[in-house]
């Protein structure tokens, strides 16, 4: 039996072979050449469970010889079966380097990192100037957090096969876990002096630049990595985009073009482009672009969220309700659909119709501090002053360092004339991380102004004037406080400008500009004195 297999062997006829093989194992169950050459030729033929069964009466793996045990984890392997595989390799006596590798991919691909890292180890020590194998450790030192081991490791290796790009790479990425970006950059910089196009090395140099808002240095490594690694998309994505927060609009659009010429129905690469007509204020075209991105992509949330924002900039706010609704209509799990949807509303000042869905949406996403603020705008814009300072306070729990939600809760008591010292700290806050906002400052003017510091509020208003004086609440509360000080004509200059510039309550400040006449005409004005 056992040369008729050989003979169907060599005659190129598996099926055959592997039945001899089959009756001459019978035969003689006790060989374990038979037995393991009848399970190399059911693997062969891709009879997995067959091949197994020849190993059945042998229990653990730990009854099998080295080779059996070799055999049983490459069916494995070819199951798919990872950790019957892993198993049967970990028995073998006397494993070769190579398995010592497996063993720890093994490992790896199972989440044990650190029993990777230990079979690497051994694979390292029979092949110590192995530099790919050496970098696999270190990165796997850097994964579990073993920095100081990692480190050791990349000079040691350094020390057996000389000064490497890669290696210098690892010893940045090391310093900049550790925050020493001063020397993580001197190692990213060393590599590039021995390999200029290393990839690694000019990723993390782009990632240095970023982390300090640098566009144009993310840029110019961006435009090594595409230029020099030719990988089109790979590398043209990110620089487009990084382009585009540059300002560089021209060199994006070129860019994306040239993407889109290989790539037509990708869609993130319509959505930068979308994004820069934005920036343009091309709206239809941006339009245009975030329509292609959701027939693409139909469930892409940026893509939805910008084509409201681009027609609510064209002023088509039903386009913006229309396309809102759309929106909830094909992602109706998504809080951030409903929460969409309530921005339009309130950009449409239909306040009431805001809060179904941005309750929808806090409902669906508990921790969106965007829906908070929304709601509480909606609740502020209703009256519903308890409601909207609730709201208010959940986005300061979520984000305690929202100076946007401290000011605005801040000025909504004030104006209400309750919890003015909270209403002063909050606004106080929001000054400390932006004391040039003047919108900050005017709120803080306001609160002074409750208080019956009418000096103070005269100079934190007056520095808000110099900073912007394009909104009408500016000149309303300005209009107050001189009259406060006994500026009459100040405060009916500062009242007309308010209605001027569109008040949203121009029949209270109609009103207060005819009770000041009145005033005028029974009391005439004496001229202030210069503060």
């Amino acid at each position: 039996y056992f040369i008729q297999a050989i003979d169907f062997d060599n005659r190129g006829m598996p099926e055959m072979a592997t039945h001899y093989y089959r009756l001459a194992s019978a035969f003689d169950p006790a060989s374990e050449f038979l037995r393991e050459s009848l399970a190399q030729h059911y693997l062969a033929l891709g009879k997995f469970g067959e091949a197994l069964l020849c190993f059945k009466d042998k229990g653990t793996p730990q009854g099998l010889s080295d080779n059996a045990k070799r055999i049983k984890a490459t069916v494995y392997l070819k199951m798919h079966q990872l950790r019957n595989a892993l198993e049967a390799l970990e028995a073998i006596q006397k494993p070769t380097d190579e398995e010592f590798y497996s063993i720890g991919l093994l490992h790896e691909a199972l989440g044990n990192t650190e029993k990777a890292g230990v079979y690497y180890l051994r694979y390292l020590d029979k092949n110590p100037q192995s530099l790919d194998m050496g970098l696999k450790v270190i990165r796997l030192d850097i994964r579990n957090k073993h920095l100081a081991q990692a480190e050791s490791l990349a000079v040691h290796l350094s020390s057996l096969v000389g000064e490497k790009a890669p290696i210098f790479n690892e010893l940045g990425v090391i310093k900049m876990i550790k925050g020493d970006t001063l020397q993580a950059l001197n190692f990213f910089k060393m590599a590039l002096d021995l390999d200029s196009n290393n990839q690694e090395a000019l990723r993390n140099r782009a990632a240095i630049a970023l982390q300090k808002n640098d566009y144009a240095g993310g840029v110019h490594f961006y435009e090594k990595l595409y230029r020099g690694q030719n990988l089109g998309a790979l590398y043209g994505k990110p620089l487009a985009l990084l382009y585009y927060y540059n300002d560089q609009l021209d060199s994006a659009s070129a860019l994306l073009r040239r993407l889109l010429s290989d790539a037509i129905d990708d869609y993130e690469l319509h959505f930068y482009l979308g994004l820069v007509f934005y920036s343009r204020d091309s709206l239809d075209m941006a339009r245009l672009e975030f329509e292609k991105t959701l027939d693409l992509r139909n469930t892409f949330e940026d893509a939805w969220r910008q084509i409201c924002l681009t027609a609510l900039k064209q002023k088509k706010t039903n386009d913006a309700l229309a396309l809102a609704q759309r929106y909830t209509a094909a992602l109706s799990a998504s809080g951030r659909a409903w929460r969409t949807l309530g921005y339009v509303r309130n950009m449409r000042k239909e306040y009431a119709l805001a809060l179904p869905p941005l309750t929808r949406a806090i409902t669906l996403n508990d921790t969106d501090a965007t829906a908070f603020f929304e709601l509480g705008l909606s609740y502020e814009r209703l009256k519903k002053i308890d409601s909207a300072a609730i709201m208010f306070g959940k986005v300061l729990r979520l984000q305690p360092d929202d100076a946007v939600a401290a000011n605005y809760l801040g000025y909504m008591w004030a104006d209400a004339g309750v919890y003015l010292d909270s209403a002063q700290i909050l606004i106080q806050s929001a000054l400390k991380k932006d004391s040039g906002n003047g919108a900050y400052l005017d709120s803080y003017a306001w609160v002074l102004f409750k208080r019956g510091d009418i000096a103070g509020a005269y100079r934190y208003m007056k520095t808000a004037l110099d900073i912007f004086s394009d909104d009408p609440v500016l000149f309303l509360h300005w209009g107050e406080i001189l009259q406060k000080k006994g500026d009459r004509q100040g405060a009916l200059r500062a009242f007309h400008r308010c209605l001027e510039m569109g008040s949203e309550d121009s029949a209270a400040v109609q009103q207060k500009i005819h009770d000041l006449e009145i005033l005028n005409r029974a009391q005439p004005a004496v001229a202030p004195k210069t503060p």
